[in-house]
């Protein structure tokens, strides 16, 4: 047979070609979908990654706002959820009754589910007060820290922070 013939005749003889341009076109669009997925899939995970480490942050500055409030009524010495764990270092207990370091613990109201705790630790030295929040969202266990250095407005450091300035504040 020569080759014009053959030729010939796989030109005449279509029969599958359709066959074949559907099933690479299904590989095409199935190897699409499945980067799309993959895609999908890492920006979610990013999102709620995200979304963790925003609600980590929020619970720390709450505690940073918890101890500001507490000292804005009362001195270092008369607020009783600090106690003194050493020299001019104190720790939050959210429950001074008990005798055990309770972290604050943030509720959601309208379920009454744990959102997280907040771990909250104070130095103070002649002039600053170095207040150190770290702040875990419990459904991913994700952990933020901040530390605020504020001074007080009042000649006494010990007095309640009835003037102060926030001088300081990193987070991390």
């Amino acid at each position: 047979m020569s080759l014009k013939k053959t030729v010939t005749l796989l030109i005449k003889d279509e029969r599958g070609s359709a066959l074949i341009l559907a099933i690479s076109l299904v590989v095409f669009l199935s190897i699409l979908a499945l980067g799309y997925g993959v895609f999908a899939a890492t920006e979610f995970q990013m999102g709620v990654n995200d979304y963790a480490q925003w609600q980590a942050s929020y619970l720390a500055e709450a505690g940073i706002n918890r101890i500001i409030y507490e000292l804005r009524e009362r001195s270092l010495q008369d607020c009783e959820y600090l106690k003194n764990i050493g020299a001019n270092h104190y720790r939050f207990d959210d429950n001074p009754l008990t005798g055990n370091y309770e972290n604050l613990t943030i509720t959601d109201n309208s379920t009454g589910k744990k959102i997280g705790d907040v771990e909250i630790e104070l130095y103070r030295n002649q002039v600053n007060i170095v207040i150190i929040a770290r702040g875990t969202y419990s459904v991913t266990k994700t952990k933020k820290v901040i530390e605020a250095i504020i001074r007080n407005g009042q000649d006494d450091p010990d007095s309640p922070l009835k003037d102060y300035i926030i001088t300081g504040w990193r987070e991390y």
